[in-house]
């Protein structure tokens, strides 16, 4: 849940529209089973005391009786779950379709590929990376959630290292002095 809310706030919303629509809907049918189950765990536990609108099961009374009137707003399990499968199976589609285009385009580069996939890189989306020219951990972190806030904070502080910090580098070498602000 924390990671679909942390996408949602850090992806541009036409790409959130299209990535994100069916594990919305899957994440909407879980959290509906979990609250269903919690609710008849739960009155499993109280027993009897469950079905009194007063006392000590008055909580747990509620839940068993508004279970289904929160999942409805939710919308069907098995729509959201028809809905969800198609727009990952789509999302799949799509990525294998971009593989096999970059394995067409790369045809000499098929054992650099093989070695890239046997490290785990993410080969399916560079998004404005070399796929050979930067290091696997930054491949691997390029995911399909890259965006356009993502190339321009690296766009920054890559000109930032070389315009600030790369052209006194030999200097504090020879001075082994390096500073610390």
């Amino acid at each position: 849940m924390e990671q679909v809310a942390y996408q949602v706030g850090t992806m541009h919303p036409l790409e959130a529209n299209m990535k994100l629509g069916g594990v919305t809907a899957l994440l909407k049918v879980q959290c509906t089973k979990v609250f269903e189950y919690c609710a008849r765990e739960s009155a499993q536990i109280f027993g009897g005391l469950s079905y009194s609108r007063g006392g000590v099961g008055e909580k747990v009374e509620r839940l068993n009786r508004e279970v289904r009137a929160m999942a409805v707003p939710g919308g069907s399990e098995e729509i959201m779950l028809d809905l969800g499968i198609k727009q990952m199976s789509k999302l799949a589609e799509m990525a294998k379709t971009l593989v096999e285009q970059a394995e067409q385009e790369n045809a000499g580069n098929k054992k650099q590929m093989a070695m890239a996939r046997a490290m785990g890189v993410n080969t399916d989306v560079f998004g404005d990376a070399n796929a050979f020219g930067d290091p696997y951990w930054y491949q691997a972190s390029n995911s399909p959630f890259y965006n356009e806030s993502h190339r321009k904070l690296r766009e920054y502080v890559r000109g930032l290292f070389e315009k600030e910090i790369m052209p006194h580098v030999f200097e504090w070498d020879e001075n082994l002095e390096i500073p610390r602000e």
